[in-house]
């Protein structure tokens, strides 16, 4: 059964500096019981800063965290945000990474839909890095268009919803009013053990969204929307474009389907699904252009994979600004 309440979230500052960070004096954004803040290092270089908004007294909760953590922090990928560390001080648990990025999905659809080939080429690296992230045993679990920010084209993950590990009530026993509401699948909705299959579900929700400017089920009542993702029929998206292809609604009804084994096998078999129910072509690879005579380096270098341990090499200087909740 699911009861609607409203969800706790303590907004005031830990420490003004943790783990070697100074925060702002405010958070940016609250998410699954966690405060994101802008941050600086001693030698005040930019990062963003997400901590548990209360301390954790769960051995298992932290050992989970870490896990978890440990393995997102080692993937790398161009549409993942860049984990710089992790750790614990004061019973708070921590995850520092490049500054977030100040614009996201969700603020680029308040405009209305994106045309058709912007929105693959956005989300095409979405399922890339999810398909990543699946291989090495890690679910996105908060999967929202707030959760795909934007660098200026270059779409970038957030955190997975990390931070929903540390013990916060399932699905199953709270409706919480955030972003990802609208895109939960129905396993995730009865507080069931989210799979790939649910990102699947929840990336259609995305490419629903993002091609109709409308979220999939539509409604102001959290308790209609979670009722709509486990008993209503995936919408229809040519019903509120027409300009959309009757094949667009026929993967729609697959990728939204109640029961995970009946969804594509991959976040990218989707997208790739999408594009030729769109009728449009994956851009072409960028050519490699020969270097110059006398030229021994190579034209490019191979992405380093992330440790959770303090990186030697910090993120981009740049302020570091966030989307308001």
């Amino acid at each position: 059964m699911i009861h609607q309440t409203e969800e706790t979230t303590r907004t005031e500052i830990p420490d003004p500096v943790l783990g070697g960070y100074r925060l702002a004096p405010s958070p940016g954004r609250l998410e699954g019981g966690s405060l994101l803040f802008a941050g600086t290092t001693a030698d005040g270089r930019a990062a963003s800063v997400q901590v548990s908004a209360e301390p954790v007294t769960s051995r298992r909760a932290r050992a989970r965290f870490r896990r978890l953590a440990r393995t997102r922090a080692e993937l790398s990928h161009p549409a993942l945000l860049r984990v710089l560390e992790s750790g614990e001080e004061g019973g708070r648990l921590f995850v520092a990474t490049e500054p977030f990025p100040a614009r996201s999905l969700a603020l680029l659809l308040r405009d209305g839909p994106l045309d058709r080939q912007r929105v693959l080429r956005l989300l095409r690296p979405v399922a890339e890095a999810l398909d990543a992230a699946h291989a090495a045993g890690l679910v996105h679990r908060t999967l929202s268009a707030d959760s795909v920010l934007m660098d200026g084209e270059q779409p970038k993950l957030d955190l997975f919803g990390l931070f929903i590990v540390v013990g916060q009530a399932s699905w199953g026993d709270v409706v919480r009013k955030d972003a990802h509401l609208h895109y939960e699948s129905p396993e995730g909705v009865r507080g069931e053990e989210l799979t790939p299959a649910s990102n699947v579900y929840s990336l259609t929700g995305l490419l629903v969204h993002a091609l109709t400017g409308q979220q999939p089920f539509v409604n102001h009542d959290p308790v209609m929307i979670t009722y709509a993702h486990v008993s209503q029929p995936p919408p229809k998206p040519s019903e509120r474009v027409p300009e959309l292809p009757a094949a667009l609604d026929a993967l729609v009804a697959r990728g939204m389907a109640k029961e995970p084994a009946e969804r594509p096998e991959s976040a990218s078999a989707l997208i790739a699904s999408a594009e030729r129910a769109l009728q449009v072509t994956a851009a072409p690879p960028e050519p490699v252009l020969p270097q110059p005579s006398g030229t021994t380096a190579s034209a490019f270098a191979a992405v380093p994979s992330v440790n959770v341990s303090r990186m030697p090499e910090p993120a981009r200087s740049r302020p570091a600004s966030f989307l308001p909740r």
